[in-house]
């Protein structure tokens, strides 16, 4: 049941970033008919853009949770400190990773195309 529960805890923290992701892909996939540039602009900002959004909240509830088991106050910054450097890793890792889709799905329209 142990392993369950940690498989289940990664593909958790995983989804932050494979969700994001994919709702990227599926509003350029609906909107390419459209205006193709915007399609691509979209798709690329929403990924980060929910992935700073989901990181953020959580850590938000983890800071709130860690406050009240200290009698509503946090005496040492470490912990917003490593949010912080959480939210821009995961954030920068999510701009890299919708650059990479964005420009799969290019190559992959350039080659039906021709």
């Amino acid at each position: 049941m142990e392993v369950l529960m940690d498989i289940w805890h990664w593909m958790i923290a995983f989804s932050v970033f494979a969700f994001p992701l994919l709702l990227g892909t599926l509003t350029y996939l609906r909107l390419r008919s459209r205006s193709l540039r915007l399609a691509h602009i979209i798709g690329f900002l929403i990924a980060p853009g929910l992935t700073f959004y989901f990181i953020r909240m959580e850590e938000i509830q983890s800071l709130q949770r860690l406050a009240q088991e200290d009698g509503g106050r946090i005496r040492c910054g470490l912990p917003l400190l490593g949010a912080v450097i959480l939210m821009f890793v995961g954030t920068g890792l999510q701009l890299a990773f919708s650059l990479m889709v964005q420009g799969l799905l290019a190559a992959r329209r350039r080659r039906v195309k021709a």
